[in-house]
């Protein structure tokens, strides 16, 4: 979608949508792509923009690239969070065990508790071994689907 004359709001949207979509780690990668979209700002509006849309960087191995929070989903999209945290999955009746980097285990049991996800009975973290308990098989197989297609996607 390109723009002509935007406002904050446009931008603002702009923002959040490439963010979603696509692997960003700068904020020069991210001008970049909004300028592609025909949306010029300087690196003082997207610094301000990336700050009060609650926009922060994830690690994943040795790269960065940003996510959304807000504060009524947490996480928008859960998707980068598998991608930059876990490593392997596998399940094993109604749970689903995953592999992270050393450390990143609680933070991301932390993130999949925020999500309320109602077939989620909790999780528990180790230091890279992280057990999600699933009300069901089911519900296990299904979140395990999740997490793997999300692994897939190109980051």
């Amino acid at each position: 979608m390109k723009i002509g004359k935007q406002t904050q709001e446009d931008r603002r949207q702009l923002i959040i949508d490439v963010i979603k979509e696509k692997h960003i780690s700068t904020q020069a990668e991210l001008s970049k792509e909004l300028g592609e979209l025909g949306v010029k700002a300087t690196q003082a509006t997207l610094s301000r923009d990336i700050s009060e849309l609650g926009i922060v960087k994830f690690r994943h191995g040795n790269e960065n690239f940003y996510g959304i929070y807000n504060s009524n989903q947490r996480l928008i999209n859960l998707n980068i969070t598998y991608r930059s945290q876990i490593l392997s999955a596998q399940s094993v009746m109604f749970m689903v065990i995953c592999r992270t980097e050393l450390g990143e285990a609680s933070i991301l049991a932390d993130e999949i508790d925020g999500q309320n996800k109602a077939e989620i009975l909790g999780t528990l973290a180790g230091a890279d071994t992280l057990f999600i308990v699933c009300d069901s098989v089911d519900s296990a197989n299904a979140l395990l689907k999740e997490i793997q297609d999300a692994l897939k996607k190109t980051v």
